[in-house]
Protein backbone atom coordinates (compact mmCIF):
# COMPACT_ATOMS: atom_id res chain seq x y z
CA UNK A 1 0.00 0.00 0.00
CA UNK A 2 1.45 3.36 -0.97
CA UNK A 3 2.39 5.77 1.81
CA UNK A 4 1.22 9.04 0.33
CA UNK A 5 1.48 12.15 2.47
CA UNK A 6 -1.58 12.79 4.60
CA UNK A 7 -2.47 15.97 2.69
CA UNK A 8 -2.48 14.04 -0.60
CA UNK A 9 -4.99 11.44 0.54
CA UNK A 10 -8.69 11.82 -0.39
CA UNK A 11 -11.09 12.67 2.40
CA UNK A 12 -13.73 10.19 3.53
CA UNK A 13 -15.95 10.23 6.63
CA UNK A 14 -14.04 13.36 7.60
CA UNK A 15 -10.69 11.56 7.61
CA UNK A 16 -7.88 10.47 5.29
CA UNK A 17 -8.86 7.50 3.12
CA UNK A 18 -6.05 4.92 3.20
CA UNK A 19 -7.72 2.25 1.07
CA UNK A 20 -11.16 1.14 -0.06
CA UNK A 21 -12.84 -1.63 -2.01
CA UNK A 22 -16.43 -2.06 -3.21
CA UNK A 23 -18.24 -5.18 -4.39
CA UNK A 24 -21.71 -6.74 -4.18
CA UNK A 25 -23.27 -3.77 -2.38
CA UNK A 26 -20.52 -3.60 0.27
CA UNK A 27 -17.96 -0.80 0.55
CA UNK A 28 -14.93 -1.47 2.78
CA UNK A 29 -12.75 1.48 3.80
CA UNK A 30 -9.80 2.18 6.10
CA UNK A 31 -9.75 5.79 7.33
CA UNK A 32 -7.16 7.70 9.38
CA UNK A 33 -7.68 10.69 11.67
CA UNK A 34 -4.36 12.33 12.52
CA UNK A 35 -5.76 14.81 15.05
CA UNK A 36 -8.65 14.98 17.50
CA UNK A 37 -11.72 16.67 16.05
CA UNK A 38 -15.51 16.73 16.36
CA UNK A 39 -18.55 17.17 14.12
CA UNK A 40 -22.05 18.56 14.72
CA UNK A 41 -25.14 16.39 14.21
CA UNK A 42 -25.27 14.74 10.79
CA UNK A 43 -26.39 11.55 9.04
CA UNK A 44 -24.93 8.99 6.60
CA UNK A 45 -27.10 7.68 3.80
CA UNK A 46 -25.69 4.13 3.99
CA UNK A 47 -25.92 1.80 6.97
CA UNK A 48 -22.47 0.87 8.25
CA UNK A 49 -20.40 -0.96 10.87
CA UNK A 50 -17.44 0.98 12.31
CA UNK A 51 -14.52 -0.98 13.79
CA UNK A 52 -12.10 1.19 15.78
CA UNK A 53 -8.62 -0.16 15.04
CA UNK A 54 -6.73 2.29 17.25
CA UNK A 55 -7.14 5.63 19.00
CA UNK A 56 -10.32 6.91 20.64
CA UNK A 57 -13.84 7.86 19.57
CA UNK A 58 -17.19 8.71 21.11
CA UNK A 59 -20.59 9.69 19.74
CA UNK A 60 -24.04 10.77 20.85
CA UNK A 61 -27.08 9.10 19.27
CA UNK A 62 -30.33 10.53 20.56
CA UNK A 63 -30.07 10.48 24.36
CA UNK A 64 -27.39 7.76 24.35
CA UNK A 65 -23.62 8.22 24.49
CA UNK A 66 -21.37 5.53 23.00
CA UNK A 67 -17.65 5.39 23.79
CA UNK A 68 -15.29 3.28 21.69
CA UNK A 69 -12.05 1.63 22.76
CA UNK A 70 -9.71 -0.08 20.26
CA UNK A 71 -11.37 -3.06 18.51
CA UNK A 72 -14.88 -1.98 19.55
CA UNK A 73 -17.49 -2.29 16.81
CA UNK A 74 -20.58 -0.14 16.36
CA UNK A 75 -23.55 -0.41 14.00
CA UNK A 76 -25.34 2.58 12.46
CA UNK A 77 -28.54 2.12 10.40
CA UNK A 78 -28.91 4.35 7.37
CA UNK A 79 -29.84 7.98 8.09
CA UNK A 80 -29.00 7.69 11.81
CA UNK A 81 -28.49 11.19 13.19
CA UNK A 82 -25.50 11.40 15.49
CA UNK A 83 -22.84 13.77 16.83
CA UNK A 84 -19.33 12.38 17.09
CA UNK A 85 -15.79 13.16 18.19
CA UNK A 86 -12.35 11.73 17.44
CA UNK A 87 -10.96 11.64 20.98
CA UNK A 88 -7.29 10.85 20.29
CA UNK A 89 -4.61 11.54 17.75
CA UNK A 90 -3.64 8.79 15.28
CA UNK A 91 -7.12 7.19 15.27
CA UNK A 92 -7.98 4.63 12.60
CA UNK A 93 -11.30 3.05 11.58
CA UNK A 94 -12.32 0.14 9.37
CA UNK A 95 -15.75 0.94 7.88
CA UNK A 96 -18.19 -1.59 6.40
CA UNK A 97 -20.92 0.22 4.47
CA UNK A 98 -23.96 -1.68 3.22
CA UNK A 99 -26.41 -0.73 0.52
CA UNK A 100 -30.19 -1.06 0.74
CA UNK A 101 -30.27 -4.69 -0.50
CA UNK A 102 -28.41 -5.82 2.64
CA UNK A 103 -30.70 -3.81 4.90
CA UNK A 104 -33.70 -5.36 3.17
CA UNK A 105 -32.35 -8.80 4.10
CA UNK A 106 -32.01 -7.68 7.72
CA UNK A 107 -35.58 -6.31 7.82
CA UNK A 108 -36.94 -9.53 6.33
CA UNK A 109 -35.19 -11.59 9.00
CA UNK A 110 -35.72 -9.47 12.10
CA UNK A 111 -37.99 -6.52 11.39
CA UNK A 112 -37.26 -2.90 12.19
CA UNK A 113 -36.25 -3.83 15.75
CA UNK A 114 -32.93 -5.07 14.36
CA UNK A 115 -32.26 -1.63 12.84
CA UNK A 116 -31.16 0.23 15.94
CA UNK A 117 -27.76 1.88 16.51
CA UNK A 118 -25.70 -0.08 19.01
CA UNK A 119 -22.34 -1.40 20.14
CA UNK A 120 -21.82 -5.00 18.99
CA UNK A 121 -20.67 -8.03 21.00
CA UNK A 122 -17.52 -10.13 20.96
CA UNK A 123 -18.49 -12.65 18.27
CA UNK A 124 -19.56 -9.92 15.88
CA UNK A 125 -16.31 -8.05 16.55
CA UNK A 126 -14.35 -11.18 15.63
CA UNK A 127 -16.23 -11.43 12.32
CA UNK A 128 -15.44 -7.79 11.52
CA UNK A 129 -11.75 -8.44 12.26
CA UNK A 130 -11.78 -11.42 9.88
CA UNK A 131 -13.30 -9.21 7.19
CA UNK A 132 -10.60 -6.61 7.88
CA UNK A 133 -7.87 -9.25 7.46
CA UNK A 134 -9.40 -10.21 4.09
CA UNK A 135 -9.51 -6.54 3.14
CA UNK A 136 -5.85 -5.99 4.09
CA UNK A 137 -4.79 -9.06 2.12
CA UNK A 138 -6.08 -7.43 -1.06
CA UNK A 139 -8.61 -10.14 -1.85
CA UNK A 140 -11.87 -9.17 -3.51
CA UNK A 141 -15.09 -10.02 -1.72
CA UNK A 142 -15.32 -13.79 -2.23
CA UNK A 143 -18.01 -16.17 -1.03
CA UNK A 144 -16.52 -16.34 2.47
CA UNK A 145 -16.62 -12.54 2.75
CA UNK A 146 -20.25 -12.55 1.67
CA UNK A 147 -20.93 -15.08 4.42
CA UNK A 148 -19.12 -12.87 6.95
CA UNK A 149 -21.33 -9.89 6.07
CA UNK A 150 -24.44 -12.03 6.56
CA UNK A 151 -23.03 -13.19 9.91
CA UNK A 152 -22.49 -9.57 10.92
CA UNK A 153 -26.13 -8.81 10.20
CA UNK A 154 -27.22 -11.94 12.07
CA UNK A 155 -25.47 -10.58 15.15
CA UNK A 156 -28.03 -7.75 15.18
CA UNK A 157 -30.97 -10.15 15.61
CA UNK A 158 -32.26 -11.01 19.10
CA UNK A 159 -31.18 -14.37 20.45
CA UNK A 160 -33.65 -17.21 20.57
CA UNK A 161 -34.27 -18.71 24.00
CA UNK A 162 -35.75 -21.89 25.39
CA UNK A 163 -36.02 -23.63 22.02
CA UNK A 164 -35.28 -27.20 21.03
CA UNK A 165 -32.89 -27.73 18.13
CA UNK A 166 -34.91 -27.21 14.91
CA UNK A 167 -35.40 -30.03 12.44
CA UNK A 168 -33.45 -28.24 9.69
CA UNK A 169 -30.28 -28.20 11.79
CA UNK A 170 -29.51 -31.84 10.95
CA UNK A 171 -29.62 -31.04 7.22
CA UNK A 172 -27.23 -28.12 7.63
CA UNK A 173 -24.93 -30.19 9.84
CA UNK A 174 -24.79 -33.00 7.27
CA UNK A 175 -23.94 -30.52 4.51
CA UNK A 176 -21.15 -28.97 6.59
CA UNK A 177 -19.67 -32.41 7.23
CA UNK A 178 -19.85 -33.42 3.57
CA UNK A 179 -16.82 -34.72 1.72
CA UNK A 180 -16.81 -31.91 -0.86
CA UNK A 181 -17.30 -28.39 0.60
CA UNK A 182 -16.35 -26.34 -2.49
CA UNK A 183 -19.79 -24.90 -3.26
CA UNK A 184 -21.00 -24.46 0.30
CA UNK A 185 -21.98 -20.93 1.30
CA UNK A 186 -24.38 -19.56 3.87
CA UNK A 187 -26.76 -18.53 1.09
CA UNK A 188 -26.67 -22.04 -0.43
CA UNK A 189 -27.26 -23.69 2.97
CA UNK A 190 -30.22 -21.36 3.57
CA UNK A 191 -31.63 -22.23 0.15
CA UNK A 192 -31.43 -25.95 0.92
CA UNK A 193 -33.49 -25.61 4.10
CA UNK A 194 -35.71 -22.75 2.80
CA UNK A 195 -34.72 -20.21 5.44
CA UNK A 196 -33.58 -16.62 5.26
CA UNK A 197 -29.75 -16.63 5.42
CA UNK A 198 -29.61 -13.99 8.18
CA UNK A 199 -32.08 -15.96 10.31
CA UNK A 200 -30.23 -19.23 9.64
CA UNK A 201 -26.94 -17.64 10.68
CA UNK A 202 -28.28 -16.41 14.02
CA UNK A 203 -30.26 -19.57 14.86
CA UNK A 204 -27.32 -21.81 13.92
CA UNK A 205 -24.98 -19.88 16.20
CA UNK A 206 -27.50 -20.02 19.06
CA UNK A 207 -27.87 -23.80 18.83
CA UNK A 208 -24.34 -24.85 17.83
CA UNK A 209 -22.25 -22.29 19.69
CA UNK A 210 -20.21 -21.13 16.70
CA UNK A 211 -20.88 -19.46 13.39
CA UNK A 212 -21.61 -20.99 9.99
CA UNK A 213 -18.46 -19.27 8.68
CA UNK A 214 -16.33 -20.99 11.32
CA UNK A 215 -17.86 -24.39 10.52
CA UNK A 216 -17.35 -23.82 6.79
CA UNK A 217 -13.67 -23.09 7.42
CA UNK A 218 -13.32 -26.25 9.50
CA UNK A 219 -14.99 -28.31 6.76
CA UNK A 220 -12.59 -26.94 4.16
CA UNK A 221 -9.55 -27.58 6.33
CA UNK A 222 -10.68 -31.18 6.95
CA UNK A 223 -11.12 -31.74 3.22
CA UNK A 224 -7.76 -30.15 2.40
CA UNK A 225 -5.94 -32.19 5.06
CA UNK A 226 -7.23 -35.40 3.45
CA UNK A 227 -6.31 -34.25 -0.06
CA UNK A 228 -2.77 -33.34 1.01
CA UNK A 229 -2.07 -37.07 1.41
CA UNK A 230 -2.31 -37.38 -2.39
CA UNK A 231 1.12 -36.43 -3.85
CA UNK A 232 -0.43 -35.96 -7.30
CA UNK A 233 -2.73 -33.15 -6.14
CA UNK A 234 -1.26 -29.65 -6.42
CA UNK A 235 -1.85 -27.05 -3.72
CA UNK A 236 -3.70 -24.88 -6.25
CA UNK A 237 -6.07 -27.76 -7.09
CA UNK A 238 -6.70 -28.55 -3.44
CA UNK A 239 -7.36 -24.87 -2.69
CA UNK A 240 -10.02 -24.52 -5.37
CA UNK A 241 -11.63 -27.91 -4.67
CA UNK A 242 -11.90 -27.05 -0.97
CA UNK A 243 -13.62 -23.75 -1.74
CA UNK A 244 -10.79 -21.27 -1.05
CA UNK A 245 -10.41 -18.23 -3.30
CA UNK A 246 -6.90 -19.22 -4.38
CA UNK A 247 -3.72 -20.94 -3.16
CA UNK A 248 -2.63 -17.88 -1.17
CA UNK A 249 -5.93 -17.76 0.68
CA UNK A 250 -5.73 -21.50 1.34
CA UNK A 251 -2.18 -21.23 2.70
CA UNK A 252 -3.03 -18.33 5.01
CA UNK A 253 -6.15 -19.94 6.48
CA UNK A 254 -4.58 -23.40 6.79
CA UNK A 255 -1.61 -21.98 8.71
CA UNK A 256 -3.90 -19.90 10.94
CA UNK A 257 -6.02 -22.92 11.84
CA UNK A 258 -3.37 -25.67 12.08
CA UNK A 259 -0.14 -23.81 12.89
CA UNK A 260 1.68 -24.87 9.71
CA UNK A 261 1.51 -24.22 5.98
CA UNK A 262 0.05 -26.87 3.63
CA UNK A 263 3.55 -27.45 2.22
CA UNK A 264 4.97 -28.11 5.68
CA UNK A 265 2.00 -30.29 6.63
CA UNK A 266 2.13 -32.44 3.50
CA UNK A 267 5.35 -34.42 4.18
CA UNK A 268 4.39 -34.76 7.83
CA UNK A 269 0.97 -36.07 6.82
CA UNK A 270 2.55 -38.52 4.37
CA UNK A 271 5.05 -39.79 6.93
CA UNK A 272 2.43 -40.22 9.61
CA UNK A 273 -0.39 -41.75 7.59
CA UNK A 274 0.43 -45.28 8.73
CA UNK A 275 0.76 -44.10 12.35
CA UNK A 276 -2.54 -42.25 12.22
CA UNK A 277 -4.48 -45.42 11.51
CA UNK A 278 -3.42 -46.81 14.86
CA UNK A 279 -2.74 -43.72 16.98
CA UNK A 280 -4.91 -41.02 15.39
CA UNK A 281 -1.97 -38.63 15.71
CA UNK A 282 -2.27 -36.62 12.48
CA UNK A 283 -3.98 -33.26 12.20
CA UNK A 284 -6.51 -34.76 9.81
CA UNK A 285 -7.47 -37.25 12.50
CA UNK A 286 -7.48 -34.80 15.42
CA UNK A 287 -8.50 -31.39 14.09
CA UNK A 288 -11.03 -29.99 13.90
CA UNK A 289 -13.59 -32.19 15.68
CA UNK A 290 -15.75 -33.68 12.97
CA UNK A 291 -19.01 -33.71 14.86
CA UNK A 292 -20.95 -30.48 15.34
CA UNK A 293 -22.44 -30.50 18.79
CA UNK A 294 -25.79 -28.84 19.41
CA UNK A 295 -26.46 -26.71 22.47
CA UNK A 296 -29.99 -26.36 23.79
CA UNK A 297 -30.60 -22.77 24.77
CA UNK A 298 -32.32 -22.05 28.06
CA UNK A 299 -34.52 -19.20 29.07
Amino acid sequence: MSRARTEDKPQYFGGDLRAHRSDAGVRLSEVDYGTARQWPRHTHWRAFFALLLRGGYDEAVGSSSLGYSPLDLGFHPESTEHRDRIAAEDTRFFLIELDESWMRRLREAGGDAALAPRMCGGRTNALALRLYRDFRSGRTLAQDSDTLVLELLAGLLPRGAGRMAPSWLATVRDALESEYPQRLTLVELARQVRLHPVYLSRAFRDHVGKSVAQCLTEARIRYAARRLADPAATLAEIALDAGFADQSHFTRVFKRETGMTPGAYRPRRKARTSEASSSGSSIAAKWPPRGISVHRTTS
